[in-house]
């Protein structure tokens, strides 16, 4: 359930891309110097540090760093308070990305898991509010997926109070507008990944909220779920165009308004995943 928030690069000004990039190295090398953790990183989490720094008002402008990928040729970081929170959120959701693979019968995940258990306890005195409602929001999943249930919404509203929940820690002030932009993101992320595994999971019998709902996956049931999704990600625009933001809202909103948009196309229509930001087909 990770790598779904993506920018629309073909839509991006090079400064942007740029900047968006800093802000990719800088999150690697908050997760590098705080859990020697690099290869969990994913643009979710890029999406929540830019959010998370775009509501700082003190600004950090980049700094010029090598890493592994890079040794030779030094590249720009931005690295902001901002970014350790993100670095802190990212290996939460990972580990529960892995405990919820691990439910679904993919044992390899059991190693991932492992991987990440002694970064998890440490993330998880950071957030114990977060830890918490995931705990609760996790075993609300499990009783429906026992249950082979149907509902989008109450299947979707697990990892949607669980994201919302995450983004009111970026700002006291606007906790209330950011819980609306998280609901919204998180529910879409959770039935974009669904309407991707929905193939697999029949092939598999795994639980899948749309297998039930639909049985197989057909045009009219996706062309359904596509508009639906839409909706959705209209919803998280309206909240983030109510946020105070002191930088990076055309990149957000971006993300919100045309990565996403051409995720759901690119999974529901081309039946595939875009792993990378790429430009525009739609």
């Amino acid at each position: 359930m990770f790598g779904y928030v993506v920018p629309l690069t073909g839509e991006l000004k090079v400064r942007e891309l740029n900047v968006y990039r800093a802000y990719y190295c800088g999150l690697c090398k908050a997760l590098k110097s705080e859990y020697r953790k690099t290869a969990v990183l994913n643009f979710d989490s890029v999406f929540l540090y830019l959010l998370a720094d775009g509501l700082r008002v003190e600004a950090g402008g980049p700094q010029m760093e090598r890493c592994v990928l890079h040794p030779v040729k030094k590249h720009p970081a931005i690295v902001t308070p901002a970014a350790r929170y993100a670095a802190d959120i990212n290996i939460l959701m990972a580990y529960y990305s892995a405990e919820d693979h691990v439910r679904d019968g993919r044992r390899s995940m059991r190693f991932a898991r492992l991987f990440l258990k002694k970064a998890y306890a440490k993330a998880k005195e950071r957030h114990e509010n977060v830890v918490r409602v995931a705990n609760e929001t996790i075993a609300e999943l499990v009783a429906l997926e026992r249950e082979n249930s149907p509902n989008t919404d109450a299947a979707a509203d697990s990892y949607a109070r669980l994201l919302g929940t995450v983004m009111t820690d970026a700002d006291v002030l606007q906790s209330h507008i950011l819980y609306d932009l998280g609901y919204s993101l998180g529910r879409w992320i959770y039935l974009i990944d669904a309407a991707e595994d929905w193939k697999e999971d029949v092939k598999r019998g795994n639980y899948n909220v749309y297998a039930c709902r639909y049985g197989c996956p057909d045009k009219a049931a996706r062309e359904r779920i596509e508009q639906s999704l839409y909706y959705t990600l209209a919803q998280a625009a309206e909240a983030l165009s109510r946020l105070d933001l002191k930088r990076n809202r055309e990149l957000l909103e971006n993300i919100i308004y045309l990565g996403c948009r051409e995720q759901t196309h690119a999974v529901l229509v081309d039946g595939r995943r875009l792993t990378a930001p790429v430009e525009n087909k739609i």
